[in-house]
């Protein structure tokens, strides 16, 4: 029954109506996906020297220059709003509330730092929801594929994550995911994993496993962001702090997020004084702010009040038809739509946590 509910899910939420896996970029789209002061001149001298070479598309009666998803991360080392990593991270998103974008923030995090050239994997640590991995993993059924036994091989299609990792049935090759981006893989969240903390309980040091697990590819890439429960007795949290250098929190702004907030996150300052883990930076991100909402908006204030300089400078606004549509192109909403105000949120909160925190 498990395995059942598990490929079902799996096919109702990657039956996508708007599917663009191989998106085109003109020079003027460019431009704005990385919001660059630079002109379109600057960006063509540069072309077939620091950034890849454009192909040639028809677009209409004309011929365009454009580049594609897999050139993102070589323009992005240029022309890009984020600088280069001086060193690993491992950046964690976690809150003690769910509902409050944690996957969403880890992912379109992930995408940004990957079409920057950084190389970045996604590891979802939910045993039931597995959000994460619906944004990562690329749709199962083109809607233009009416093979029904190709479908059923598809959906059937084993998948691995950390739990074979653990036990050796399956190799890191084996396990870890690519995406469109080159710069971008992912380990999947499976069914396993609750048999995983199980395992996890009765090990020695058991805080420390899965820096252990994961120590023969951590030097392959620039950034590891692990996406959390909201569980913060789960030990996949208590892992993932421990290994962090850094935490990203994010509050919603409403009566129910700020109160749970305000008296759990005593736990992670207990945790902290405990373990002592290597944080650089703990920020505190508001989320699902309401603009046309008084009380939205006072707690957004609340919030910044109570938690004052761990706070990031911006919020995140409720922005559904723009952040559904991103989802459904499969891509960040700062690749679908960069001149969004939702767009310029992501944009606001991923400069200052990375460019003055993370990586200062």
């Amino acid at each position: 029954m498990t395995n059942f509910i598990y490929l079902n899910m799996n096919m109702h939420l990657n039956i996508k109506d708007n599917i663009n896996m191989s998106k085109s970029w003109t020079p003027n789209q460019i431009l704005k996906l990385y919001r660059s002061t630079k002109t379109k001149t600057a960006l063509l001298n540069e072309e077939g020297k620091t950034i890849p070479l454009a192909t040639r598309e028809k677009r209409g009666a004309y011929d365009v220059r454009v580049w594609h998803n897999e050139d993102l991360p070589d323009i992005g080392k240029k022309f890009g709003f984020l600088k280069q990593p001086k060193d690993k991270k491992i950046i964690v998103v976690n809150s003690q509330k769910g509902g409050v974008l944690k996957s969403t923030i880890a992912y379109q995090l992930a995408r940004v730092l990957a079409i920057h050239g950084i190389k970045t994997l996604g590891i979802g640590l939910e045993v039931a929801q597995r959000s994460f991995t619906l944004y990562m993993q690329p749709p199962l059924i083109d809607e233009d594929n009416d093979d029904i036994e190709q479908i059923e091989a598809m959906l059937n299609k084993p998948v691995y994550g950390l739990y074979h990792l653990a036990t050796g049935e399956n190799s890191f090759e084996e396990v870890i995911q690519n995406t469109d981006l080159p710069t971008l893989d992912y380990i999947p969240e499976t069914p396993e994993l609750q048999l995983l903390e199980n395992k996890i309980m009765h090990e020695v040091k058991r805080e420390l496993y899965l820096d252990r697990l994961l120590t023969p590819i951590k030097d392959n890439y620039d950034v590891i962001i692990l996406d959390t429960s909201a569980y913060f007795n789960s030990l996949f949290v208590q892992n993932a702090l421990t290994m962090a250098t850094d935490i990203i929190y994010p509050i919603g702004c409403k009566m129910g997020d700020y109160s749970t907030v305000a008296t759990t996150i005593s736990q992670v300052n207990e945790f902290k004084n405990k373990v002592q883990p290597n944080w650089n930076s703990f920020s505190i991100v508001p989320v699902n702010l309401k603009m046309n909402s008084k009380n939205s908006k006072y707690f957004n204030n609340l919030i910044r009040a109570t938690f004052k300089d761990s706070v990031t400078a911006g919020s995140i606004r409720v922005d559904e038809t723009t952040a559904d549509d991103a989802t459904m192109d499969d891509i960040s909403v700062i690749e679908h739509k960069p001149t969004s105000p939702l767009a310029s949120d992501y944009y606001n909160i991923f400069y200052e946590l990375w460019n003055e925190k993370i990586s200062s």
